[in-house]
């Protein structure tokens, strides 16, 4: 049970009251109060702090609040009430001078310089303040967020919401977010953290060691990752500059970059340069995009690694992304809202087919969602697919929903013919894995137990399913066809 401390009870009592009546009695007047842009008329010395405690919208208000009432506590109990408020208004006020540099550059070099007439409010900077400190402070604590079946540490997750800001704020779109408020919050609140705390706190270091770790024994997954994540900052580089350097528009060169390494919605292309079908992969542009991917990549290769081993959810991965290709080229010829200039690039396809191939093995293997509880993975792949079916014929990434949907039919056939003895294995020849000449010994066999070590739920999942093949095995050649192992096997589940 969280215990809120008396700073942080106040900030939230001070936040809801100002919303209420700003919401109502004072509906007119709030806005004396929001931070508008120095060389406007509308500027007031006292907004530099006052918008701080207004916000737009009831979700605005809950998702800051939110964030105060379970990351305050923990920083005012190590820092004391006094430093607390005042870490506090020192990223707040941060966030907001940055802001105005923002709007500097915007009203002397943007396209669009009305921008500067929009004000800011909300405790955003305050708040990425309070949470770089957590971050800086407690690198490995592990925090848990809705719709995410896993923990993240702290240290990654600040860094992916400052990335997210950063390429946001670079890119030129109006997002209505104050993404440059978020960083100058960060950046203040950084500062202010390593000069208080000096060496106690040792994020940058726990990032470095863990790349450290990953670079010398990480899987084949935690490549991939990092190799989309490359990808995915040079893209947005170049995509910021093309933006930057257009008059707040992408210019044609970007978009001749992004074409050469995505997929085609005319085979020819595709053909001329057959790289893309491996290289329109590890393309993301837009951040949720590459998140969610990563987020479930990792999560779905580990169960199939667990399940069937590395090098058959290998295999699963790349060859569900080039099924998944072909059928977005059939969404190209089918739908009539597309024409010859679409193109296609992100790891869903590759994401989706280890989806369901994990839920074709163990439909009951049951993964937990913060605020829901544990789900089995069939429902989790049936909600995919629904969804996939339910946007695929309207006008909104079609062809991405035709991809996902081409995956998740590599996944399941995968499996389904596996079971049976037959490998789908037709990128064999490529060596995709150190240890792939060892699977070619290996021909439809499922192994009994991962080499590493894995809890009693996925240990009974892979007995069942080895014990399913051995009787489908008797069912269609007789008990003389077992091999001893598979003899001992039997024996020992029928005593």
């Amino acid at each position: 049970m969280i215990q809120v401390t008396e700073t942080v009870k106040h900030l939230l009592i001070i936040n809801v009251l100002a919303f209420l009546a700003s919401s109502t009695i004072f509906q007119e007047q709030y806005l004396q109060f929001a931070l508008y842009y120095p060389e406007t008329n509308y500027f007031k010395p006292w907004q530099i702090v006052t918008h701080l405690f207004l916000h737009g919208s009831p979700s605005h208000l809950l998702f800051n609040m939110l964030s105060l009432f379970f990351i305050g506590p923990m920083l005012e109990n190590r820092l004391g009430s006094k430093r607390f408020l005042i870490f506090y208004f020192v990223s707040g006020i941060g966030g907001a001078l940055l802001h105005i540099v923002y709007k500097y550059f915007t009203l002397h070099y943007s396209a669009s310089p009305e921008m500067i007439m929009v004000p800011a409010l909300g405790a955003s900077g305050a708040i990425n303040g309070l949470f770089i400190a957590l971050a800086y402070l407690y690198p490995n604590m592990e925090m848990m967020l809705m719709f995410i079946p896993f923990p993240i540490k702290a240290k990654y997750l600040a860094m992916f919401t400052i990335g997210a800001d950063l390429l946001w704020g670079m890119s030129g779109y109006h997002t209505g977010i104050g993404h440059f408020a978020h960083l100058g919050g960060a950046l203040f609140g950084f500062l202010l953290i390593v000069y208080w705390t000096k060496k106690e706190g040792n994020m940058f270091r726990e990032i470095w060691k863990d790349v450290q770790t990953q670079i010398r024994l990480g899987t084949v997954w935690t490549r991939v990752i990092v190799l989309c994540v490359i990808v995915f900052v040079v893209i947005n580089i170049l995509k910021s500059y093309f933006t930057f350097t257009n008059d707040g528009i992408p210019s044609e060169v970007y978009r001749n970059i992004l074409e050469k390494v995505s997929l085609s919605g005319i085979l020819m292309n595709n053909l001329i340069f057959p790289w893309v079908w491996i290289t329109h992969i590890f393309v993301h542009e837009g951040f949720f995009h590459l998140l969610w991917n990563m987020i479930f990549l990792y999560w779905v290769s580990q169960i199939v690694d667990d399940l069937i081993g590395k090098n058959h959810s290998i295999y699963i991965f790349f060859e569900g992304a080039i099924i998944g290709g072909i059928f977005f080229m059939v969404s190209t010829l089918i739908l009539p809202w597309y024409d010859s200039s679409a193109i296609a690039y992100g790891a869903s396809a590759a994401v989706t087919a280890l989806l369901f191939a994990a839920a074709t093995i163990a439909p009951d293997y049951s993964i937990r969602f913060l605020l829901i509880g544990n789900v089995s993975l069939k429902y989790v792949a049936l909600v995919v697919l629904l969804l996939d079916l339910l946007f695929a014929f309207q006008n909104s990434n079609s062809g991405g929903h035709f991809a996902h949907l081409g995956g998740a039919f590599m996944g399941w056939l995968y499996i389904v013919l596996l079971r049976q003895g037959v490998k789908m294995n037709f990128l064999e020849g490529v060596k995709l894995s150190a240890s792939s000449r060892q699977s070619k010994n290996v021909k439809g066999k499922i192994r009994n137990l991962p080499p590493r070590e894995i809890s009693q739920d996925k240990r009974k999942i892979l007995e069942e399913y080895e014990l399913d093949k051995i009787l489908e095995k008797i069912k269609k050649s007789g008990l003389q066809s077992l091999t001893s192992a598979e003899r001992a096997f039997l024996d020992s589940k029928s005593k």
